[in-house]
């Protein structure tokens, strides 16, 4: 979801998704009663006006935030790579890399790169970078060295419009040792780029970023991978190294201009200390370039991530999937000076619980309002998601109000075809409109493919 807290800026945009638990028995339940099921009276009907994007089988890693001129834009991969020709021994697999920007009632969609990987690139993000439409994401072509051939991006990368109706690249960090740092193989390696996430709060602007060394060739890759983030015009620096750490991550400034990070960590790097690492965090860079870590919540991962979204009324938010209730977690930090501890943050769940197939949520907290966008997917206890019962539904309350308040729009049902609701991201413009984009799947000939569609709440919040 997508991104950054951008209010300032005239954009604000988050994305997320994932797994995991926090204190336990969480603060509260709201339960969408509002949010009916299919055969029911209710959903959407004339509060949301719904757009579909795109016309080819594409959306994955969705991300939106809004544009120049306050419009909804939205990145997103092609999701099915095409073969172009031969990588070393193997195939050359090209992900074509889109964004797509509302103009008036009309969306132009432009392809920013062909992206080289045998599989889904792992992650991208969208915002504003010096009053620009910019995407955070992976680049790179063959990488042959004595030990392997890498047939996949591996750089971090920033595309910016070039002016002349296409796109630029530039590339970042190349290689492991561009964000130093002391461990075991810490600085060897060339696959950085992985899972980017993007802020800026106008003077800064930085890419968070998954270092993984030889792309897996080693044992430890995964294990001991590292967070780290370049900054524009600054260089690079680890986060949170060497535990396997920056799957799936979203990131934004905090109200005194603190970078903030919150991803995944699949692995339980030393379970002989007794201390956790595997779960949903949040890292926050101090003063003096150090990094301090919370774990939020330990549970299993799913992608693409947690929420994090910092709203203007400067509080840090974290919204993620819950998968043994099916709800989505909320927490809200509340005393900032216990940052790294979980007594300085206040958790609960919202909604009815019902399986939501890993889909995450996506939030948003602007004009007095906190919006959460999440995939509902069948009743607690299945344990299968059917076609028929999932639906793209908002939970929404007023900033700063109590579990019990929260109310609940059903956007879209999608259709028997598929899966709908999927990848939500939100963002709310500085007229209080809120936009959520997401993908459902839809029937094309007999075959179920991907669109990326975009709601407009046609009511501001009351």
């Amino acid at each position: 979801m997508t991104n950054f807290e951008s209010k300032a800026l005239g954009a604000l945009a988050l994305t997320g998704l994932l797994a995991c638990g926090g204190d336990g028995n969480g603060s509260g339940t709201g339960m969408d009663m509002s949010a009916p099921r299919p055969g029911e009276d209710g959903g959407a009907g004339d509060l949301y006006a719904i757009e579909q994007v795109n016309e080819a089988n594409a959306g994955e890693q969705l991300a939106m935030s809004l544009g120049p001129s306050g419009q909804p834009a939205v990145a997103y991969y092609d999701s099915l790579g095409e073969v172009t020709g031969t990588c070393g021994e193997g195939d050359d697999v090209r992900f074509t890399l889109h964004v797509a920007e509302r103009q008036g009632r009309s969306w132009v969609e432009e392809d920013v790169a062909e992206v080289l990987s045998l599989v889904l690139p792992r992650g991208l993000d969208l915002g504003l970078v010096d009053g620009e439409l910019a995407v955070a994401g992976i680049s790179g072509e063959l990488f042959v060295n004595a030990m392997n051939t890498y047939c996949s991006a591996h750089d971090v990368a920033l595309y910016t419009p070039d002016g002349a109706g296409g796109w630029e690249l530039d590339t970042l960090v190349e290689d492991s040792g561009e964000a130093p740092f002391d461990g075991p193989g810490a600085n060897e390696g060339f696959v950085v780029g992985l899972f980017p996430a993007m802020a800026t709060n106008g003077s800064r602007t930085f890419i968070a970023y998954r270092d993984i060394h030889f792309g897996g060739i080693q044992s430890d890759d995964e294990r001991r991978a590292d967070l780290e983030a370049v900054f524009l015009g600054e260089g690079a620096g680890a986060g949170d190294g060497g535990r396997g750490a920056g799957r799936f991550m979203d990131a934004a400034f905090d109200a005194d201009g603190r970078p903030l990070v919150a991803y995944v960590n699949d692995f339980d790097f030393d379970p002989a200390s007794g201390i956790p690492s595997r779960g949903t965090h949040v890292a926050r860079e101090a003063g003096d370039g150090s990094w301090e870590t919370v774990l939020l919540g330990e549970d299993e991962t799913t992608p693409p991530g947690p929420s994090l979204w910092v709203g203007d009324d400067g509080v840090v938010r974290v919204a993620w999937q819950d998968p043994d209730r099916g709800q989505v977690r909320l927490a809200t930090l509340t005393d900032p000076e216990r940052f790294d501890e979980l007594a300085g943050w206040s958790f609960e769940r919202v909604g009815a619980p019902g399986l939501q197939d890993g889909e995450a949520p996506a939030g948003v907290t602007a004009g007095g309002v906190t919006a959460i966008a999440y995939r509902r997917c069948g009743d607690a206890g299945t344990d299968t998601c059917r076609a028929a019962d999932d639906a793209l539904v908002v939970a929404w309350r007023p900033t700063g109000g109590g579990p019990d308040e929260w109310s609940f729009d059903v956007v879209d049902e999608g259709t028997n075809i598929g899966p709908c609701g999927l990848q939500p991201s939100v963002a709310i413009d500085d007229f209080d409109t809120l936009w959520v984009g997401y993908v459902c799947k839809v029937d094309v000939g007999g075959t179920s493919e991907d669109r990326v569609f975009v709601a407009e709440r046609l009511e501001v919040f009351e």
